[in-house]
């Protein structure tokens, strides 16, 4: 695939080469990969102004809507990285429309070349970011690592998350069911599930205290980060 695809390239950039079914498809592609962005501009833009249909936004996965108000936060807070997304599609969809002329292949691969590229820079350095901060547990597990010794035990409660074991800097173990510990020795620390905090029974809930919380980011509601009290 790889090799055809240069092939196809290089093909069409060859000032001495004949007009043929290749030479056509390329450009028909080209054009409609313009065309495609211009309308995707032109939708945004919509979505900005007015906002997104609440018919459209009830039928759509809870990931999709999500992703759907992170594009639209990020273009009405005048993201720098929004702006230059735009404009690199615009120009690219402009130079991926000389596919309409003769002689322009050159011209339209460079304006598909930007928009596959500005287009993967905007998906993973503005949108993928935003939402790990809005819908994961990053921002939780930074401040985790901030409030506990490196050498400090820490283990989840019940089902860890993926995402926090993720970003934690230290190992997390697993402990299925906490039990007071009364020794003498440095305190440990743990993450529970929101209804895994209220599940504890009397014996076990005032051997923990709080340190900090996450926000509720999915179903499971809040996280908690727990201190065990030693006497």
């Amino acid at each position: 695939m790889a090799a055809l695809i240069g092939w196809l390239i290089a093909e069409q950039q060859d000032p001495d080469g004949e007009s043929g079914l290749s030479s056509r498809l390329f450009d028909l592609g080209s054009a409609a990969t313009g065309a495609g962005v211009l309308v995707i501009l032109i939708i945004g833009g919509g979505l900005l102004i007015f906002g997104a249909p609440a018919a459209l936004v009830r039928h759509l996965h809870s990931s999709d809507r999500n992703f759907l108000a992170t594009f639209i936060s990020l273009g009405r807070s005048r993201s720098i990285a929004f702006a230059l997304w735009a404009a690199a599609w615009l120009i690219g969809a402009a130079m991926a429309s000389r596919a309409l002329w003769p002689r322009n292949s050159g011209i339209t691969s460079w304006g598909v070349s930007v928009i596959a590229l500005s287009g993967m820079a905007f998906w993973f350095g503005a949108m993928n970011p935003t939402l790990a901060q809005q819908l994961s547990l990053k921002s939780f597990a930074a401040e985790v690592n901030r409030s506990i010794p490196a050498d400090a035990q820490l283990d989840y409660i019940g089902q860890a998350d993926c995402d926090f074991l993720f970003y934690s800097i230290q190992p997390v173990g697993l402990v299925q069911q906490f039990k007071c510990d009364d020794r003498a020795g440095p305190p440990r620390y743990f993450i529970i599930h929101q209804d895994g905090l209220a599940s504890l029974s009397p014996s076990q809930r005032p051997c923990l205290s709080e340190a900090a919380q996450s926000a509720s980011v999915d179903k499971q509601g809040r996280r908690f980060l727990m201190v065990e009290s030693r006497k």
